[in-house]
């Protein structure tokens, strides 16, 4: 039997959690994971492996119905209803996935701003996808 879906919702105050991480660490597969559009979360979200299967864990805006409909681009306009992940160091990615001993399992990104640190030196991709060497093996 399918586990049940579950929403898990995240913002500064009064949601199931303050952090995407702590949110995703607790997330099954076929949950749904909110952010509360046109808040920042400064945080590096390590993308994990959550055991065998295909089931997505969806992590998408709390104002989905007034981004555009899939297959439509966003534009600078639609920012308003998005939240940003922001990395909180500028050596670290704002989402980073395990490398390939530990592959993460599938996650789906709807309606997410994800930015850089917004410092001036030396920045870590906004999104890091595997490892080097025979890691990514």
């Amino acid at each position: 039997a399918a586990a049940a879906q579950t929403t898990i919702t995240v913002c500064s105050s009064g949601c199931d959690y303050t952090s995407v991480n702590t949110a995703v660490e607790n997330a099954e597969r076929g949950d749904t994971i909110v952010l509360t559009a046109g808040q920042t979360f400064t945080e590096t979200v390590y993308l994990t492996y959550k055991g065998a299967g295909t089931d997505y864990i969806t992590i998408q805006s709390s104002a989905l119905a007034s981004l555009p409909t899939a297959g439509n681009r966003v534009t600078p306009s639609d920012v308003a209803n998005m939240p940003t992940i922001r990395s909180a160091v500028a050596s670290e990615a704002a989402i980073r996935a395990e490398p390939a001993a530990n592959p993460p399992s599938y996650y789906r990104f709807i309606g997410i701003q994800i930015l850089r640190h917004n410092s001036t030196t030396f920045q870590q991709s906004p999104v890091y996808l595997g490892d080097f060497g025979a890691g990514q093996d």
